[in-house]
């Protein structure tokens, strides 16, 4: 394995291991997190030949966070705000990186996100 590769792969590692952080709030007094992770998934993504498959995963790791009603709601909310950079990033890809269908599944995935549950006891 070249350098370029093991650095990729170290890369990958790191963002991997901030989603779990976000996933799972492991600092939710700290949205910074939130950030960084995206932050860093955008610049993967730029040098990066799997762009698709990092911007995604971004994405749905933040939509799972924000739907997922035992994490702190300050959390989903941020997770929520920032989605859009990911899913905005994945448009802008040349068309041949495109992937119409999935992308239109996440784009209804995003725009149907439930922060808040309905009131069972009404």
């Amino acid at each position: 394995m070249n350098r370029e590769a093991a650095l990729s792969a170290a890369q990958r590692i790191a963002h991997d291991k901030l989603g779990t952080v976000v996933r799972l709030a492991l600092h939710p007094n700290e949205p910074r997190h939130i950030q960084a992770y995206v932050d860093y998934a955008e610049a993967l993504a730029d040098r990066n030949a799997d762009a698709w498959r990092i911007l995604e995963r971004t994405l749905l790791t933040l939509l799972a966070s924000a739907n997922d009603p035992l994490l702190p709601f300050a959390w989903r909310i941020s997770c929520c705000d920032l989605a859009y950079r990911p899913y905005r990033a994945l448009h802008r890809m040349p068309a041949w990186l495109q992937r119409p269908d999935r992308l239109r599944r996440l784009g209804h995935r995003l725009a149907t996100v439930k922060l808040f549950e309905a009131n069972r006891h009404a």
